[in-house]
């Protein structure tokens, strides 16, 4: 039975036992074959027969137990198991079955053998066209069996061969045709065994015959020749395995060269410059193969030019102007000279024109033109020819002006190189250059400097020309000037106002001094003013105005007049104002240089320097504490002086507080209950208790008011109101008095057996914790009540003795204490219910012998009813 790439082999050994016969054993075998295959699974089943029970079995082989087989015995049979197979499972396998005391056996030999599931078919090199190959087909793992291989070619047998032993390879020689690519190679192999199921493998190979290109060739689309601006497209087309590179090149002066790298060369939109010889190159591992192919553009003249030798010559050199052009086919050549009234056309030979000497006359654009059928084609070119400077001339438009009129100065040379112009203006000390532009300096207002010589020189590398002309210019005076000496003096010193001017004719002199009121014109000497002591009065402008026929001139000067601050003063505006109000505090100085402003307030604690901008403080909102005494300083290097003034700020009482000092006390403290409040005018305080009724007003001293020894009627709340004409202001407080009483019901002194409750009142504000506690030997018994009473049942004299208790709140806490008296009972009985005695004296044995009992009992039962127990000496009752 065939299972994937194994077989599973089932050999049965049956013991054959049968009921009521004899214990004895027989093989028998399910199938006649007893081949096993490497890899495959073996079941060996022992069978047994005749046995009443199950009989014990037992595996071996000729020489040894199995080995690597699992065993599964269930009742009379016994399976071994080998998988997968392998080599040395080949043996002879013996199965013992014992059934009491008797035991039988029966063998099976086991043969093993292997035989792959895939062949392995190669090419030993690549197949190349013409060239010897060799074809193997092995057969691997073969073992312990014949095999017949074949080898064919299509469905040709080139090869056949039986193999009985390792290893098992067939080979054949190829030698490649081109038609034998896609063909395909097969091998055949079959297991040769009349034991064994047959089996044929099969193997096979598609041939790819390697060959270098071959076939190859050129198209080109539309055509080998073509007008320029068409599109030509060169397809390269060749036969070859593996695929061949393609490489296109185009022939120049300097070889080929590579232009494109795949199978189609686009040429779009030709040019003449595109025409050419085109190579294909194609190329792979086994070899290259090469077309080539002429491509013919047509086209109108283009890259036409002209060009002129030298390009820039001196006079009476020698020019040769030549014009070249590309056209298919080719172009008529013409050539012409242009100029201001037009073009002369040039007779040339072979497209060139020679100038024997040249002249400034032959300098300018030349241009050539080629034409043919399909169309022309320009090109121009500049001939330079160079000369020194001549014929200079140096023009100044006006030459005669008056002041502030505009004036040209222009210079003109021909030359080439262009000359370049340098204008001069010469003087006393020499001669200054002008900056000029296209030899022209222009003055926009001619100034008395401005008149005299100019001079222009025009020079290139080739030599240099020079031309004069001369310009005179007419004013009024100018270039004013006045003087004081020195400009920034001390109050006293000594200054000198001197004016100087430039004018012709010559100029009068008038020197004045500015006032608020207009000016003051000053007698003058040699147009000097001099001041013996200057005062402030003297500070300010001076001017100074030259006169003549054709016009004046004025200038200033400034004198400054330096002194220490004076006349200082400072304002509080408004002086009186309301809190919310707004103020200015501005301070101003006369001095020079300019003082600085310092503004300050002064307080109990020193002064405040404020921040102040050009002298002025402003308080946008004022308050009380904004009231009081302003200082200015002005300060500068001369000297200081000060300023005083006072604010007064008025508002309605604000920032009332009321306090009770202490808050908390015990009935009989003394109190304080102080207001204050700030405002102006003073504020007049009242003093208020509240209550359930109502108000009561205080007789208060200062806004305090004093409580000597506090009783609980004090504790409550407390009001303070400050009352003046801008408004009035109020605060309260809280006093908390605390008060605790104790006492006793019925009575502090009680008799035996009475019920006594201890009771402590409390009067506070805040809620509190009580403890109670009852002193005994120098020690404290806490009782088990935390109200604020506590009762003892039936008291007795144990009882008897002080009782304290503490209460605390978030206040404080407070102590008491209370001693509690118990008498003994006395108890007589009246004469009218025992007459003569009797009953007491019958009865005092039976009480004596019953006292001690019932007291017990009796001590039980009243502690056993006590609501408020409390912790003895020595033990603990709750």
């Amino acid at each position: 039975m065939a299972n994937g790439r194994s077989f599973m082999y089932l050999l049965t050994l049956a013991i054959l036992l049968t009921t009521g016969s004899t214990f004895n054993v027989k093989l028998e075998a399910k199938s006649e074959m007893r081949w096993a295959r490497i890899g495959g699974e073996l079941v060996l089943n022992c069978r047994s027969t005749g046995c009443s029970t199950s009989p014990h079995f037992s595996w071996k082989i000729a020489t040894d137990k199995p080995r690597g087989g699992e065993v599964s015995d269930q009742g009379s049979v016994s399976t071994l198991t080998f998988s997968p197979v392998t080599l040395h499972n080949g043996e002879l396998y013996i199965c013992s079955a014992t059934c009491g005391n008797q035991e039988q056996q029966s063998s099976q030999e086991v043969s093993v053998y292997s035989f792959p599931d895939e062949l392995v078919l190669e090419l030993v090199n690549e197949l190349e066209l013409g060239k010897k190959n060799t074809l193997n087909c092995t057969v691997p793992d073969v073992y312990q069996v014949g095999v017949e291989v074949e080898l064919l070619k299509g469905d040709t047998l080139i090869n056949k061969q039986e193999f009985f032993q390792t290893p098992v390879t067939i080979t054949s020689e190829l030698v490649p045709e081109l038609g034998d690519s896609g063909k395909e190679v097969s091998c055949r192999a079959r297991l040769l065994s009349v034991e064994i199921p047959s089996k044929t493998l099969e193997s096979k190979l598609t041939l790819q015959v390697l060959y270098a290109p071959r076939m190859t060739n050129i198209s080109v689309t539309p055509s080998h020749t073509e007008r320029e601006g068409q599109d030509i497209l060169l397809s390269c087309v060749t036969n070859s395995n593996p695929p061949a590179s393609i490489v296109w090149s185009k022939e120049s002066t300097h070889g080929w060269s590579v232009i494109a790298k795949e199978k189609t060369l686009h040429l779009p939109t030709a040019q003449i410059r595109d025409a050419g010889t085109y190579r294909c190159e194609v190329s792979n591992k086994l070899g290259r193969e090469s077309r080539q192919l002429e491509i013919h553009i047509l086209g109108a003249p283009r890259d036409t030019s002209l060009s002129v030798t030298p390009p820039v010559v001196k006079e009476g050199d020698s020019v040769s102007v030549t014009c070249t052009s590309h056209s298919n086919p080719s172009a008529r050549i013409i050539l012409r000279k242009k100029s201001e009234s037009g073009q002369v056309e040039l007779g040339s030979e072979n497209a060139t024109f020679t100038i024997g000497a040249a002249q400034f006359g032959d300098a300018g654009q030349y241009e050539c033109e080629a034409i043919n059928g399909l169309g022309s084609d320009k090109a121009t070119a500049e001939l330079t020819v160079q000369g020194a400077p001549r014929d200079t001339s140096l023009s100044v438009t006006p030459p005669v002006v008056k002041e502030g009129d505009s004036v040209s100065v222009t210079c003109t040379s021909h030359s080439n190189p262009s000359a370049r112009i340098i204008l001069r203006k010469k003087s006393e000390s020499g001669q200054v250059e002008l900056g000029s532009e296209n030899g022209t300096f222009t003055i926009g207002a001619a100034q008395f400097g401005d008149a005299g010589q100019y001079e222009c020189e025009a020079i290139n590398g080739l030599g240099s020309d020079k031309a004069t002309a001369e310009l005179t210019v007419q004013g009024a005076p100018r270039d004013t000037s006045l003087s004081v000496t020195p400009p920034v003096v001390k109050e006293g010193d000594s200054v000198s106002v001197t004016c100087t001017s430039h004018s012709n004719p010559s100029a009068w002199i008038i020197l004045r001094k500015k006032s608020e009121s207009g000016q003051v014109e000053l007698g003058s000497e040699n147009a000097t003013f001099t001041i013996g002591a200057a005062q402030f009065g003297d500070a300010g402008q001076y001017e100074c105005e030259a006169i003549n026929g054709l016009g004046s001139d004025k200038a200033t000067a400034e004198l400054t007049v330096q002194g220490a601050p004076r006349d200082t003063s400072l304002s509080v505006t408004p002086p009186v104002v309301k809190e919310g109000d707004s103020v200015s505090v501005t301070c101003t100085s006369h001095s020079n240089p300019s003082a600085r402003i310092i503004l300050r307030k002064k307080s109990e604690s020193g002064q405040v320097e404020l921040g102040s901008e050009n002298g002025t403080f402003t308080i946008g909102a004022a308050q009380f504490g904004d009231a009081g005494q302003y200082e200015c300083e002005a300060i500068n290097g001369l000297g200081s002086d000060k300023a005083t003034a006072e604010l007064t700020v008025q508002g309605a009482p604000r920032d009332t507080s009321l306090s009770v000092t202490p808050p908390v006390v015990k009935e009989g403290d003394s109190v304080s209950v102080t207001c204050t409040s700030h405002s102006n005018p003073s504020a007049r305080i009242i003093l208020r208790k509240k209550s359930e009724s109502g108000q009561v007003e205080l007789g208060s001293e200062n806004g305090t008011f004093t409580i000597g020894a506090a009783q609980f009627g004090d504790a409550g709340q407390y009001e303070c109101e400050a009352i003046n004409g801008l408004g009035s202001d109020k605060a309260t407080v809280e006093l908390t008095v605390q008060v605790l009483t104790l006492w006793a019901h019925p009575s502090k002194s009680v008799t035996e057996g009475e019920n006594v409750t201890i009771g402590c009142n409390v009067h506070s504000s805040r809620s509190a914790k009580f403890t109670w506690k009852k002193l005994e030997n120098n020690s404290e018994a806490i009782l088990c009540s935390t109200n604020n009473s506590f009762t003892i049942l039936e008291i007795t004299q144990n009882d008897a003795g002080f009782y304290k208790v503490e209460v605390i709140n978030e206040f404080g806490n407070q102590t008491g204490l209370m001693k509690i008296i118990v008498m003994k009972t006395k108890y007589v009985i009246p004469a009218d219910e025992n007459p003569s005695g009797i009953l007491v004296s019958a009865c005092i044995g039976a009480l004596t012998s019953a006292g001690a009992l019932l007291s017990v009992l009796y001590y039980i039962y009243r502690r056993s009813s006590c609501k408020g127990s409390y912790q003895m000496a020595g033990e603990q009752i709750l």
